[in-house]
C-alpha cells in the first residue's frame, strides 16, 4: 500500500461485520486536496449511500482545511464518470486545458509507488 505513509485514509465500514467495504486515499498539495485512490467493495458499487459517504468525508476535510479544490486524479470507470461527475459537482478537464498553477501545484511525478496522475483530472471548486 503505497498510500499509508504520504496519503490520509479514509475508510467506511459496516456496523454489523465491522469489515471495510471502501477507502480512499487523499494528500494534501499546497491549497489543493488530491483523492488519488477510492474503492468501494464490488458488491456495493451501485449502492450510491457507500460512495457519497466516503465522497462527503474527503470533501469535508478539504473544506475543514481550507483547500481551494478537490481534485480526483483516481481513474473512474468510464461509464460511471459522467454520472459521478454530475452528481458531486466535478467538471472533467484535461491537463493541458487546466490552469497553469493547478497542474504545478498536482505536479506531474507520483509519489512513491503510485502512478503518475492521468491526463484527465476532475475538479469540484471549494
Amino acid at each position: 500500500m503505497p498510500y499509508l505513509v504520504s496519503h490520509e485514509i479514509f475508510v467506511v465500514d459496516t456496523k454489523v461485520s465491522g469489515a471495510a467495504v471502501a477507502f480512499a486515499a487523499a494528500a494534501a498539495r499546497l491549497d489543493i486536496y488530491l483523492l488519488r485512490e477510492i474503492r468501494v467493495a464490488p458488491a456495493l458499487r451501485h449502492d450510491t449511500v457507500v460512495g457519497a459517504a466516503l465522497l462527503n468525508a474527503v470533501t469535508q476535510r478539504a473544506r475543514w482545511f481550507h483547500h481551494r479544490a478537490l481534485v480526483v486524479a483516481a481513474d473512474i470507470d468510464s461509464n460511471a464518470a459522467s454520472a459521478f461527475d454530475g452528481i458531486h459537482g466535478f467538471v472533467k478537464v484535461s491537463r493541458q486545458d487546466s490552469p497553469a498553477d493547478l497542474i504545478d501545484t498536482l505536479g506531474g511525478e507520483a509519489i512513491g509507488d503510485e502512478a503518475p496522475i492521468s491526463e484527465e483530472i476532475r475538479v469540484k471548486w471549494l
